[in-house]
């Protein structure tokens, strides 16, 4: 079963704040479990969703940008940044400006994602981290489309009673915090024959998904979603590397000009 991952960043982030105080969490872990949650075994795609005011630059902006550049490299995540712009709005009884954004771009662009991705039967169950009620309609949508619906939130609070409504189940995000703490700092030691063993079994898995297309160099070393297989892209880099050498691997380019991996065939000779 296929998971695409659906977080509406300003409401995931309210909630964790709210919720954690912002604790650390390790966001591959928190794809891993949450694809687990739902009974399912392969990631589509994580998308997260942000508002983004160019015009802006401050420390705030630069955190932010400094947190989406660290979740692109995320494998399975893409980050999406839907443009939006600040007004005032200034009250006629005390003269005060109050800023104001509006969502409405954001709200529409997981809509539209959600539905048009559905439509190309690119997932089986759609897990959306956000509480906002605006996205009820969207997850009715794809219930009616055949397809299975899961809210990730943090706990009730903030969480709209439309998107229970419309959603199979309710997934508690505080439930994967001892799991997914992140484990920044500690080193990790691997089994390079292991490694080896698992890149070229998610290597033919891959390509079994993508049998129609081909499997991006890229997008294997930096997104592609394995439950055995190390995260770390240089890692993966390495065990590539000695695939190649060891002629069980092979880069090449495609007919769009990319560079896309494959297992090398094994031609069979007469006895």
């Amino acid at each position: 079963m296929r998971v695409a991952l659906f977080i509406d960043g300003k409401s995931f982030h309210a909630g964790w704040r709210s919720v954690t105080g912002a604790q650390k969490i390790d966001f591959n872990l928190l794809s891993r479990w949450l694809v687990n949650e739902a009974n399912a075994d392969i990631l589509f795609g994580a998308f997260y969703y942000t508002s983004v005011d160019s015009s802006v630059d401050d420390d705030a902006a630069r955190s932010l940008q400094g947190f989406l550049s660290m979740l692109d490299n995320v494998p399975g995540f893409f980050v999406k940044k839907v443009g939006t712009k600040y007004t005032r709005n200034t009250c006629l009884s005390c003269g005060i400006d109050n800023p104001h954004t509006s969502d409405k771009a954001l709200d529409t662009t997981i809509t539209a994602d959600m539905v048009r991705l559905a439509a190309n039967d690119s997932f089986d169950i759609a897990i959306l981290s956000s509480g906002n009620g605006n996205l009820a309609p969207a997850t009715k949508a794809l219930r009616e489309m055949g397809k299975i619906v899961h809210v990730a939130f943090w706990g009730n609070t903030g969480l709209s009673g439309d998107l229970r409504k419309h959603c199979h189940t309710v997934i508690d995000l505080t439930e994967a915090l001892e799991e997914c703490q992140t484990n920044q700092g500690q080193k990790i030691e691997f089994d390079p024959d292991l490694e080896a063993d698992e890149f070229i079994h998610e290597l033919e898995r891959a390509q079994n998904h993508f049998k129609e297309n081909f499997v991006g160099l890229s997008y294997f070393l930096n997104k592609w979603h394995a439950k055995k297989l190390t995260s770390d892209p240089l890692k993966r880099r390495d065990i590539l590397d000695t695939l190649i050498t060891e002629e069980e691997v092979e880069i090449y380019i495609t007919e769009e000009g990319k560079q896309a991996i494959r297992l090398t065939a094994i031609e069979e000779t007469a006895a």
